[in-house]
């Protein structure tokens, strides 16, 4: 029998504890991240992305383009 244990990303692993916190944050980041305002759409928050790391980091997410590519929707803006 195959094991078909969900592929994590472990460089994350030292993040659990700020990754959790976003993760259950109730989005107050939505309003000030510009990107987020012109695509409108919940997957390029900050806590969006930051979500889709964690649940990458924990095996819950494919590690595959369309989640990768989330983490590129970011400016760099720090608002």
């Amino acid at each position: 029998m195959t094991d078909h244990a969900p592929r994590r990303l472990p460089l994350l692993a030292d993040h659990d504890d700020a990754l959790q916190r976003c993760g259950y944050c109730p989005k107050l980041c939505r309003a000030t991240c510009p990107v987020a305002e012109t695509e409108g759409s919940e997957s390029v928050t900050p806590w969006g992305m930051m979500s889709v790391a964690w649940f990458a980091s924990r095996g819950d997410v494919p590690l595959d383009r369309d989640h990768a590519e989330l983490s590129w929707a970011c400016s760099g803006c720090h608002a």
